[in-house]
């Protein structure tokens, strides 16, 4: 029914001892059993795994309460779920992120996970899942306030979207928790959701479709960037007397010219997977290299790793199939296909490479962020009388009205078309086609 095991968990070092990523070359497995015994036992169908002690002879005393725990409850003589409401919250938490790292999450999605859990669990005072309660939380998430301001300044009250976050992630804990067996009840389905003062709108970020020109000179200055922006030392800091440093071309040695454009070479990739593909930047930076079936020219992608949680099947152009196979030669099939930053990471570089496209980020049409790439594809297919079915399919919108308007500025069969007008797309701006009759039209 029960047993004491030693749990042993697994990861890569590189030949100085550091750890690093699964596939990492030259990287070796290394096997670490934990110090602490545990006690695993089924209850109900569910395989469960307390902590003990490092000591044997006192992890075998908690077992023999927790077996006559268990005994007691199913004789209906106690709690069922006494055993999980006393544990400290951070062992529960520890069990579910070990979860969320195995469930094909990123590790930026595992990392926001950890710390709005954390908030708002310190926030309440919570030390075990007793102490976690609807009213608690409705008190914590009505006064939160933003962290990030300086000591002795006035609070400042979060977001409406912040305050759903980290309400999301509680609740995603908690269903998680139920389903487990460990708590009664989901809580927070008690605890309403934030929104904006009454009178106040929602606003709702706008986003424009890019030109196909401007799509053209961003992939260009994205694969460019790492070299032409070292290549000007601009002064630094001023001098003594306040008067600017004189700007200076840069001497580069070969091996960090090569480094820089490798560094290109990947940022323009991520701009390539991005267009043509429709993916999200989390659904992207969750592709693994055995998931691109170079053969059959598409992109397998499981529903544990998209948003709506369906398998896609993405058909990907023949000349970007060319550029994967050189890009997956050297690379494991566990790897990632792309790294690709966190949403907040990811703005920085972005800017920049909009900057020195001289594209403008903001504009009376809208913003041109790192989502804008989905709309500029849609409006694109749309404006070549790609059908709607077909791009809602490509885009992977439950809703046909996404599509139609927040969008509108699997099977890969049905998707013909968009095959086709994206093929087109990539002779224009990649391949650098000129312009002609058959070229898209600029006016996206």
């Amino acid at each position: 029914m029960a047993t004491l095991k030693k749990v042993v968990t697994t990861h890569w070092e590189d030949r100085t001892g550091t750890r690093v990523k699964p596939g990492t070359p030259g990287a070796k497995k290394v096997r670490v059993e934990s110090a602490k015994w545990y006690v695993v036992y089924k209850h109900e169908g569910k395989l469960n795994r307390v902590p003990a002690y490092t000591d044997k002879a006192a992890s075998q005393k908690k077992l023999a309460d927790i077996v006559a725990a268990l005994e007691r409850g199913d004789a209906k003589l106690t709690d069922p779920f006494k055993i999980h409401l006393d544990r400290p919250l951070r062992e529960h938490i520890g069990d579910y992120l070990e979860d969320v790292r195995h469930g094909g999450t990123s590790t930026q999605y595992h990392g926001a996970v950890a710390a709005r859990l954390a908030r708002t669990f310190d926030g309440i005072g919570a030390k075990t899942l007793r102490d976690v309660t609807a009213d608690k939380l409705k008190a914590f998430f009505r006064t939160m306030t933003d962290a990030r301001v300086k000591e002795g300044s006035d609070p400042v009250p979060v977001s409406v979207t912040t305050k759903s976050d980290h309400r999301a992630a509680v609740y995603t804990f908690f269903q998680w928790l139920r389903k487990g067996q460990r708590h009664p009840e989901n809580v927070v389905e008690r605890v309403p959701r934030a929104e904006p003062p009454k009178g106040e709108p929602v606003a709702a970020r706008k986003r424009r479709a890019l030109k196909t020109a401007d799509l053209r000179t961003l992939i260009r200055t994205a694969g460019s960037y790492p070299v032409e922006s070292r290549k000007l030392n601009r002064g630094g800091r001023p001098k003594s007397d306040g008067s600017p440093r004189a700007a200076s071309t840069t001497k580069m040695k070969p091996e960090t010219v090569a480094k820089l454009e490798e560094q290109g070479r990947e940022r323009r990739m991520m701009y390539l997977l991005a267009t043509f593909t429709g993916l999200r930047r989390g659904e992207l930076s969750r592709v693994q290299v055995k998931e691109v079936k170079l053969k059959k020219g598409v992109i397998d992608l499981p529903g544990l790793k998209t948003k709506n949680g369906r398998r896609a099947v993405i058909p990907l152009v023949k000349r970007l199939v060319t550029e994967l196979k050189a890009w997956v030669a050297e690379k494991d099939s566990e790897a990632p296909l792309i790294a690709i930053p966190d949403r907040h990471n990811l703005r920085r570089p972005h800017l920049a490479h909009l900057k020195m496209a001289n594209i403008p980020y903001q504009t009376d049409k809208g913003h041109a962020d790192w989502h804008s790439l989905r709309k500029t594809v849609n409006t694109f297919l749309r404006r070549r009388e790609v059908p709607l079915r077909q791009r809602q399919r490509f885009l992977r919108h439950s809703a046909a009205d996404l599509a139609t308007q927040r969008y509108d500025d699997e099977r890969t069969g049905d998707m013909a078309d968009v095959v086709r007008e994206l093929s087109r797309l990539w002779r224009f701006v990649v391949g650098g086609e000129a312009e002609s009759k058959d070229a898209p039209s600029d006016a996206v």
